[in-house]
């Protein structure tokens, strides 16, 4: 995602336009995925507190100037295979301690 959004920035500076950015969280735990709803409108969804903390982790992308942060967690299961930057301490909303986040820098193969 990170390398195609900077050719598509690039060919937006070209045109003169503003380029774009995103925010990516990323965090590893349990979760519930199905159909969820009544029988005249299920929606396939995921569901859980991991699913919440990525959302938190991705709202905090601005906040710390990255374009994909990762929790601790997810840094540790990707163990050498990730390059990312210095932890960063953020408040996630709905959490009562303070959360360590990674800026994504890449990932080796």
């Amino acid at each position: 995602m990170q390398r195609r959004l900077a050719r598509l920035n690039d060919a937006l500076a070209a045109e003169g336009t503003q380029p774009l950015r995103i925010g990516v969280g990323v965090h590893t735990g349990e979760a519930i995925a199905g159909n969820i709803g009544a029988p005249q409108r299920l929606d396939y969804t995921l569901i859980g507190d991991s699913v919440n903390t990525a959302t938190r982790i991705e709202s905090a992308c601005k906040e710390v100037g990255s374009d994909v942060l990762i929790s601790e967690a997810t840094r540790i299961l990707l163990g050498d295979a990730a390059c990312v930057g210095a932890p960063v301490t953020v408040h996630l909303k709905g959490k009562s301690r303070p959360t360590a986040v990674f800026p994504l820098l890449g990932l080796q193969p």
